[in-house]
């Protein structure tokens, strides 16, 4: 009996076009960038926020595309999720070890993150299937 349902699995069960990925993972912050960087805040976030969305993004958007076929608002939410697991892990930790310097950084990264995550990751979801489309 065939299910008309993808079947989910931790394993990768699809193939990632390499560098139509590695393409739109650079370009979407670029691009969201260059689109509103007269608003003067997304150079700031390009700077403080890249590091971080190439260290998560880039194994979480590799795992995500690897089970299933793109979408932007896929991407988007996973940004979204990502981020506020980060900060509240790192709450956490700052908590834990009671260090409050971190908390200003926590609360920097959730209030920007979770504006410019989606935006970025939504921007490569998008990017991503106008490279792939033909391939």
């Amino acid at each position: 009996m065939s299910h008309s349902h993808p079947h989910h699995t931790l394993w990768p069960s699809h193939i990632i076009h390499i560098p139509a990925f590695f393409s739109a993972l650079i370009l979407a912050p670029l691009l969201v960038t260059a689109l509103s960087f007269y608003v003067v805040i997304p150079v700031f976030a390009l700077l403080f926020g890249a590091p971080f969305y190439l260290a998560i993004g880039t194994p979480l958007l590799l795992w995500l595309l690897s089970r299933r076929p793109c979408s932007a608002g896929d991407c988007a939410t996973a940004a979204i999720i990502a981020n506020v697991v980060f900060c509240t892990l790192t709450m956490l930790y700052a908590a834990l070890t009671k260090n409050e310097d971190i908390l200003g950084f926590v609360a920097f990264y959730l209030l920007f993150g979770s504006i410019f995550a989606p935006l970025w990751a939504g921007t490569f979801g998008w990017l991503y299937l106008k490279f792939t489309r033909n391939a």
